[in-house]
């Protein structure tokens, strides 16, 4: 939800649920900053915002452009099904790499079977370039669930300073893996306030199994795209598109302000950035806008 408006301070309000906690929790907010006229507001300092939450005023901690490095967990199918779909993986991964903006990090998961960190969180595109000539299918059924919370526990948890995002690319036949339903619903309550944004592809070979519904449940929580194809011919350039568009997100990202602060409640409450500048509005989001 955004809200703008205009005065000596211009304030916008993003709104939650209550929830009441004593301790000093750090969360995050996305804002926007233009002139009257429409142009973007680019020089800002952490002393130039305020954040109240609930009407309680909070510490600033951090504010600056939101163009972070993109760190992406990139999760990737290599069951029995992508055996026969090589020839549209590999190119369509490779094009997926080249489109992404300089520098990004990425860490490749394959989840043929069970998940398997196959590179680890790099920006040395010849090292993954040569993770997916080498990729090939590991037999067994798709562990999308255990792929998507290891692939965030391993790759984007602890990656400060950074802009977290999951790729997760997979077919809908056999699943795979050892993680509860239950378990999943948990990870993605708690990874919802972090700003981590999930795309998924899905390759429909049987329709609706259990990867179709972890992709569809984990681009929803998160605010992410969702693309089901019927023929794996689309792949490449599907996966071309995705990252082109990231790219554009993260040229976007140069105008948008993110902002830390420190919170007592655990959960989502209504909150106001304020800018001391007359003639500027400010609109206001939970994530970076991607277009």
């Amino acid at each position: 939800m955004r809200m703008p408006a205009c005065a000596i301070m211009a304030i916008a309000a993003l709104v939650g649920a209550p929830d009441v906690s004593s301790a000093q929790i750090p969360k995050q907010v996305f804002v926007s900053v233009t002139t009257t006229s429409g142009s973007p507001v680019v020089d800002l300092s952490p002393e130039d915002f305020t954040v109240r939450e609930s009407s309680l005023s909070r510490k600033v901690t951090h504010a600056a452009l939101a163009n972070d490095t993109m760190r992406i967990a990139l999760i990737v199918d290599s069951s029995e099904n992508v055996g026969q779909l090589l020839n549209q993986f590999r190119p369509g991964l490779q094009s997926f790499l080249d489109a992404l903006p300089e520098p990004t990090e990425v860490g490749l998961m394959t989840i043929g079977r069970q998940a398997r960190m196959r590179v680890p969180p790099t920006s040395d595109r010849k090292k993954l370039g040569d993770a997916i000539k080498g990729f090939f299918s590991d037999g067994g059924g798709s562990a999308a669930l255990d792929g998507v919370i290891e692939g965030y526990d391993r790759i984007l948890k602890k990656a400060e300073n950074r802009w977290p995002i999951i790729v997760l690319i997979t077919t809908d036949g056999a699943a795979a893996g050892s993680t509860r339903e239950d378990e999943f619903e948990r990870f993605l309550n708690a990874v919802r306030p972090t700003g981590v944004v999930a795309h998924a592809i899905v390759i429909a070979l049987r329709g609706n199994g259990m990867p179709t519904v972890v992709a569809m449940d984990l681009t929803e929580a998160t605010g992410g795209s969702l693309q089901i194809i019927a023929a794996a011919t689309a792949l490449p350039e599907r996966l071309k598109a995705l990252g082109e568009r990231l790219a554009s997100a993260h040229q976007q990202a140069a105008t948008q302000y993110r902002i830390e602060y420190l919170s007592e409640s655990k959960d989502e409450r209504s909150v106001e950035v304020g800018v001391e500048r007359p003639g500027v509005r400010l609109s206001i989001s939970d994530r970076r806008l991607v277009k």
